[in-house]
């Protein structure tokens, strides 16, 4: 058997600490049983060079730390209710954004091999530009104002965005408008800002993502997106509510202990 499957089971992972605005930050490294469309069965892992001693130590782990009630084998629970399998395949195109915080953080992930896990919604998109046209308007100032007064609050002020910020309307991607490509635009220029930004000596995420924002206001970009997307998203009355009309699945994943799920998938049909 090939090393070279081994090696396929290092997995980039993606938590809400590893993400800023327009950049994903390093993420961290994982041992996963994944084969390209599917979790892997046991005999598959077994037969994998070095596997089935990980695999072993990592069962033994989990009898250990399980709940009593608890029954299912370790590569059931691991994707329970195919809550792992749901971001297989992995798409090339996908955006994230952070399910908590005083400021909203969206990125887009450029990998078929990486993974999303705790804290972070993620959606596949069919396109670059149409990821950059989504993580522009998760990142705005003009969506984050609108979507504060739906957060439940809690000892500092709002604090968790999760599915709000699609009840704010705004349309789906669409090529052929002017004013979604120049958003597009706006966000690629955004993303090579971000990339230029360094971090190397930035221990805390949450400078890091501070540090971008501030290369994006001093580089005049922070203020021509929110321009740009203010001029697609609608303006609201104290009644107009709904909800986007991008249709998106979400994933949020949930601390990874051995009496909690590994993630939780949540499906949105988002409508006008």
């Amino acid at each position: 058997m090939s090393t070279s499957k081994v090696w396929s089971m290092i997995r980039d992972v993606y938590l809400g600490e590893n993400m800023a605005p327009y950049r994903p930050l390093a993420p961290r490294r994982a041992v996963l049983p994944l084969a390209t469309d599917r979790i892997m069965t046991r005999s598959e892992v077994d037969a994998l060079p070095g596997a089935s001693r990980w695999w072993a130590d990592v069962e033994a782990a989990w009898e250990t730390g399980r709940k009593p009630t608890e029954t299912l084998p370790l590569l059931e629970r691991f994707d329970y209710q195919s809550q792992l399998s749901a971001q297989l395949p992995l798409a090339t195109h996908r955006v994230v954004y952070s399910k908590a915080g005083s400021s909203l953080a969206a990125a887009r992930i450029a990998s078929s091999a990486a993974v999303i896990d705790h804290k972070l919604y993620w959606a596949a998109v069919g396109s670059a530009d149409e990821g950059r046209y989504l993580e522009a308007i998760l990142n705005s100032h003009t969506l984050l104002e609108r979507v504060r007064p739906l957060q439940t609050k809690g000892l500092f002020g709002p604090r968790d965005f999760d599915k709000y910020v699609f009840h704010v309307p705004f349309p789906v991607f669409d090529p052929a408008i002017p004013e979604h490509i120049a958003i597009a635009q706006l966000a690629a220029q955004a993303e090579q800002v971000a990339a230029a930004v360094d971090l190397t000596m930035i221990t805390k995420f949450t400078d890091a993502r501070n540090k971008v924002r501030t290369a994006l206001d001093d580089a005049g970009l922070a203020r021509a997106l929110e321009v740009a997307v203010g001029q697609v998203l609608p303006t609201l009355t104290s009644r107009a509510t709904g909800h986007s009309a991008h249709a998106i699945r979400l994933n949020r994943v949930w601390p990874r202990r051995p009496d909690e799920d590994f993630h939780r998938t949540l499906v949105f049909e988002a409508r006008l």
